[in-house]
């Protein structure tokens, strides 16, 4: 694994076989309007992402979307990247929690704890818990259930 320098004291981490390629252009860290960085490059008249170039030398040319599976967007190792469905990379996305308890998909009625989940547009509940640990464990195993490998981490 090798690092190359972006802009913005941003660093993008790469396989090694990808390396020696990936270095001939300069590379930026773009932010996205969420927070994150993606390592970015124009090659000629074309603004193109680094995880689009890995995918593409890995031999998989024809993708909707390109998931980093640890969640780190500026890791664009071979072992860190794969081909997912919009829905897909969407379900991996760390997402800053809007629930009041602090828990993703977990609140509170009265006084029990509910877990919810939202598979393909549609609202899920998991259960009502008497703790909150409990809730969150519920979650989490439905997360792994409907989303399999694209469940958070």
């Amino acid at each position: 694994m090798k690092t190359i320098l972006l802009t913005q004291g941003k660093m993008a981490l790469v396989s090694d076989q990808d390396y020696k390629f990936l270095s001939r252009f300069k590379w930026y860290a773009n932010r996205t309007p969420y927070g994150s960085f993606y390592a970015r490059a124009r090659i000629g008249s074309c603004r193109v992402y680094m995880h689009t170039l890995v995918m593409q030398r890995m031999g998989r040319p024809h993708f909707d979307d390109v998931d980093h599976r640890n969640g780190n967007t500026l890791d664009n190792c071979r072992c860190n990247v794969r081909p997912a469905t919009h829905q897909q990379n969407m379900r991996n996305m760390r997402k800053k929690v809007k629930s009041a308890s602090g828990v993703r998909g977990v609140h509170r009625n009265k006084c029990r704890w509910i877990a919810r989940l939202t598979v393909n547009g549609k609202g899920l509940c998991f259960g009502t818990y008497d703790t909150i640990i409990e809730a969150a464990m519920a979650r989490r195993k439905a997360e792994r259930k409907y989303f399999g490998v694209f469940a958070p981490a």
